[in-house]
């Protein structure tokens, strides 16, 4: 048999323990919209450091063959002039000059020498004047030398 109902619903009880997460859902669909706009460029940053510097290139071709030049005015009139000969004993020195005519100047000169004895220790154009002057000295047997000068009209 079975007894009378109560009165009514009795008082709630004590919250009971937390019961254990559940399994992960299904990832959802995506939203409406998709990717968002692009946004605004972005300020330029710093300047980095300069790198080292690359290795050197290949060699270009060669270039085209220029045009000829003019020819020049040449040398008229240049002619050697022979100074008078110099002998020199053993141990002795000496100066032997080549003059150009007046109105031409020296664009050269030299010496000749008639032994090996003989040891040339000036060989220049006179500072002052159209001369050639040659400076010798004798280490031997007596020997003769002369200086030349080539001389080309002013």
């Amino acid at each position: 048999m079975t007894g009378a109902t109560g009165p009514g619903v009795g008082a709630t009880g004590p919250t009971g323990v937390t019961g254990a997460t559940g399994p992960t859902g299904p990832t959802g669909p995506t939203g409406p919209g998709g990717t968002g706009a692009t946004g605004a460029t972005g300020a330029t940053g710093v300047t980095g450091a300069t790198g080292d510097t690359g290795p050197t290139g290949a060699t270009g071709p060669t270039g085209a063959t220029g045009t000829t030049g003019a020819t020049g005015p040449g040398m008229v009139g240049a002619t050697q002039r022979d100074g008078e000969p110099v002998t020199l004993e053993n141990g002795e020195s000496g100066t032997s000059n080549a003059d150009c005519n007046p109105g031409e100047v020296a664009i050269g000169g030299g010496y000749t020498l008639t032994s090996t004895d003989l040891m040339v220790t000036g060989n220049a154009k006179s500072s002052t004047t159209e001369t050639w002057l040659v400076d010798v000295t004798n280490n031997g047997t007596t020997a003769t030398y002369l200086a030349w000068v080539i001389c080309a009209s002013a």
